[in-house]
């Protein structure tokens, strides 16, 4: 069985000014809100096409989690709904921010690494 997922709002953050200080400078308040998803934001294609691109770099690279998940778990529904791979229990949007931000931070780390030895 292969879940499917919709995106059914943007969360988004306002700046906002709410005053001003003794200084003068404006009081700067950033307030958290939601909008309807539009057809601009649809980019379930382009996630597909991305996380198939980088998946078997990132598997060969051990970057996502490949191993099994555990048979004896006391919770074998993610087995018995089709989730055998612990990267299995994440979306294709989650998997490759996920991923994404592991790639990024492995190639800092390789990059510091370098600079000090």
């Amino acid at each position: 069985m292969v879940w499917g997922e919709q995106l059914y709002a943007v969360v988004l953050k306002r700046r906002t000014v709410v005053g001003r200080t003794k200084s003068g400078n404006e009081k700067i308040k950033w307030i958290k809100g939601f909008r309807a998803v539009n057809q601009a934001d649809e980019n379930t294609a382009f996630i597909q096409k991305r996380l198939g691109a980088k998946l078997p770099i990132w598997i060969a690279n051990d970057l996502v989690p490949s191993e099994s998940f555990p048979e004896n778990s006391n919770d074998d529904r993610p087995i018995q709904y089709g989730m055998p791979l612990w990267r299995d229990l994440f979306s294709p949007r989650q998997l490759l921010c996920h991923g994404t931000s592991v790639e990024v931070y492995a190639n800092y780390w390789k990059l510091i690494v370098m600079q000090v030895f």
